[in-house]
Parts: structure tokens; C-alpha cells; sequence
């Protein structure tokens, strides 16, 4: 993954969710991680685009919220370390690149990762 092809709001919402990971004490950064980072950047398109396709996106961060409480979590030594990117955020992330190649974007961008993240097999993407 090249963080230079991913704009400034997209890096910024990649380094939220490792805060809320971290805050979280999560091992791995996950999609809801992520989709938490998304929905809650203030002056993002995320929550507009949820709006649009008629999902509540207060709900969708609660639920997000709760499935991240539900994660394992770090303890010890471990916990003071940093949470990498785990697989399935691997996945949603590659999924994202290939959205903005399709659409023929130069940039990875927010409405991107939510692609990304919309297409991930876990609780974010079910959601």
C-alpha cells in the first residue's frame, strides 16, 4: 500500500483508526476501526454518503463501536505497542485502491475506504 495515493482525509482516517485501535487496545487495526475513524470525522463525506443510502450513521457507529469493544484485546508488555493493520483492513484497503483505479482516480480517498470497508466480510461490512 502506498500512503502517497491516499489524500490527506484518507491518511488522516487510516491514522484515527490505529488511535482508536490503540485506545481500544486492540492488537490489529480492523474495517471498524476504521468505519469508527470515518464516521467520525467531522467535516467528512462519509456521513452524508450513509445518510444518502438511507442508513443511520449515529447507529452505524454505535454498532461499530460495539464490535470493537467485543475484540480481543492487548495486555502486558504487548500493550503498549502500536496496532498494525491487520488482515481483513489489509483487504478492505486493496479493495479501496482498486475502487479508485476502476473509477480512475488518481487518489485514494474516504468515500473510497468506505468501498473498502462496505465490502469487508466482518462486522463493518455487514453493516
Amino acid at each position: 500500500m502506498r500512503l502517497d495515493k491516499l489524500t490527506v482525509k484518507a491518511q488522516e482516517a487510516l491514522q484515527a483508526a490505529q488511535g482508536i485501535a490503540d485506545d481500544a487496545s486492540s492488537a490489529v487495526i480492523e474495517p471498524e476501526h476504521l468505519l469508527k475513524a470515518l464516521l467520525d470525522a467531522a467535516e467528512g463525506v462519509v456521513r452524508p454518503i450513509v445518510q444518502k443510502v438511507g442508513a443511520d450513521p449515529d447507529l452505524l457507529e454505535a454498532e461499530a463501536t460495539t464490535a470493537i469493544q467485543a475484540m480481543p484485546r492487548v495486555s502486558g508488555s504487548g500493550a503498549t505497542a502500536p496496532a498494525g493493520i491487520g488482515p481483513r483492513l489489509n483487504t478492505a484497503l486493496g479493495s479501496a485502491f482498486k475502487h479508485a483505479e476502476k473509477l480512475k482516480d488518481a487518489y485514494v480517498s474516504t468515500e473510497h475506504l468506505l468501498l473498502g470497508v462496505a465490502g469487508d466480510g466482518g462486522e463493518a461490512g455487514q453493516r
